[in-house]
């Protein structure tokens, strides 16, 4: 594995973490954010662009046009060439232990960027849910201990006048599983392993993959200002065929997007 800055040419093999990885000598020296681009030989191929500005790129896209991340234009992507041949100068238990590694990343999902605009993620919708629940089990459980006291009393007639007051509860506890079974969350989830962008709608039990789209069909990062009351910026994926796909409300998120995806950041 190797990781470069783009700007201060900072190489580094194992920045850990999840990515994208910051650099942290761009921090440090500038206050800038910078994210180390992934130049492992075998895994990308570098893009020159005629601003100077460096970028990698999958080895998939070679031979095709690709845009520059600074300047957004558009530049070509050469033939990858063949890794240079080298010696293993490890022991195969070390080897091992990094592959094990690797392999927990991936499981752990670390690959993996998670966008919402719901940072609770399920939560309220557990909470809205038993919250019905153990408000509907109190107020029946009242209306059946006075009940009980009565019929005890010999007041069976009374006894029996406070039953239609468990409708009450029974609406809440209906209000509560209805909660609990439809409402939802939406999730974008960006694998960086598979390259696939992955709509997930989230319940508090279950979840459902709405939609995915590979990388290789996103062409930019949009961010918009709206004249909505609940959001300001609207950030969303501009598609090969014109369509848009909304992602986020916090325009913070439109650069980190750009830098994972390897696309331009156009908006404010």
């Amino acid at each position: 594995m190797t990781f470069v800055c783009p700007e201060c040419g900072w190489e580094v093999v194992d920045p850990g973490g999840p990515s994208p990885h910051e650099c942290k000598r761009c921090r440090g020296q500038t206050g800038r954010v910078v994210y180390l681009q992934d130049r492992t030989p075998g895994h990308t191929v570098t893009v020159a662009c005629s601003c100077g500005f460096s970028f990698a790129v999958p080895l998939s896209f070679a031979g095709t046009l690709r845009p520059c991340p600074r300047c957004g234009q558009k530049s070509p992507v050469p033939d990858a060439l063949p890794a240079p041949v080298r010696w293993m100068t490890s022991t195969p238990k070390q080897s091992t232990v990094q592959d094990t590694k690797q392999r927990r990343q991936r499981e752990s999902g670390t690959a993996v960027r998670k966008f919402s605009n719901y940072p609770l993620g399920v939560g309220p919708i557990r909470v809205a849910s038993y919250g019905m629940f153990v408000v509907a089990a109190i107020l029946a459980g009242i209306v059946v201990v006075h009940a009980a006291a009565d019929f005890v009393a010999g007041a069976a007639d009374k006894a029996l006048a406070a039953m239609p007051s468990l409708v009450l509860p029974a609406i809440l506890a209906g209000i509560g599983f209805f909660v609990r079974h439809r409402a939802y969350v939406d999730v974008w989830l960006f694998d960086q392993d598979q390259r696939l962008v992955t709509h997930v709608r989230r319940r508090q039990f279950n979840e459902t993959i709405e939609a995915t789209h590979p990388y290789s069909t996103i062409v930019a990062v949009q961010v918009t200002e709206t004249q909505s009351d609940d959001f300001s910026y609207s950030v969303e994926l501009v598609l090969k065929s014109g369509r848009t796909i909304f992602i986020s409300n916090d325009r913070r998120h439109a650069v980190e997007l750009a830098e994972l995806l390897g696309v331009p950041h156009r908006g404010s």
